[in-house]
């Protein structure tokens, strides 16, 4: 891939090279660091560029499997997932995420590599970061603060694909997107997203 993905401070931030049992398929597709905020405690910044699935095959759900293993490996800091994640297909009102090849639970898809396997881990994948709380203990802040994704939610052409996710110990103030970055000044072909947070005093169970 020719993407990378950057995380910018503006205090102390240290890159985390600590080492995963296995590799994503695209290093550069996932980026980690410590952010050292000022009479706070430490921040565990992790942000991601999940390649699509058309070009990429089964590489996409390694890459979601990479992720999903690192998010659950951490320690229990003050976290923050931020970035593009070429998924869901659809967040139904039900709360069921409904992913590009994961109709099913049963079949089999084979990708342009040659790469064969069943269906439902495509669904497995996806959910082991996008399901949140449940999979590694962070909430999805746009719908912490406004509910199910509307059906008319867009951050690329029809789809919504960028996220934001937090511990526990962030209270989200508010967020949402800058949907006139991407229809009206044309500088990006996603609706960047924001996300206010405020890390609690008394940190929930």
């Amino acid at each position: 891939m020719s993407h990378q993905c950057l995380i910018a401070s503006q205090w102390e931030l240290t890159p985390d090279d600590i080492g995963r049992p296995r590799e994503a398929p695209y290093p550069e597709s996932l980026g980690r660091a410590t952010v050292a905020v000022p009479g706070k405690r430490d921040i565990d910044v992790f942000t991601a560029h999940i390649p699509n699935g058309s070009g990429n095959g089964w590489r996409k759900i390694d890459t979601f499997h990479v992720l999903a293993a690192e998010l659950r490996r951490a320690s229990d800091l003050p976290r923050i997932l931020t970035g593009d994640f070429n998924e869901p297909k659809q967040f139904r009102e039900s709360g069921k995420i409904v992913t590009w090849r994961g109709k099913s639970s049963t079949g089999r898809w084979r990708d342009k590599f040659g790469d064969e396997r069943p269906l439902i881990e495509w669904r497995n994948g996806v959910c082991a970061v996008l399901k949140g709380k449940s999979q590694h203990g962070l909430s999805d802040a746009y719908r912490d603060c406004h509910g199910i994704q509307p059906p008319d939610l867009s951050t690329w052409r029809n789809y919504c694909y960028d996220h934001t996710f937090v511990s526990r110990h962030f209270e989200v103030l508010d967020c949402g997107y800058y949907h006139n970055w991407r229809h009206q000044l044309e500088l990006s072909d996603h609706s960047p997203m924001w996300t206010e947070l405020r890390l609690r005093a008394d940190v929930p169970e």
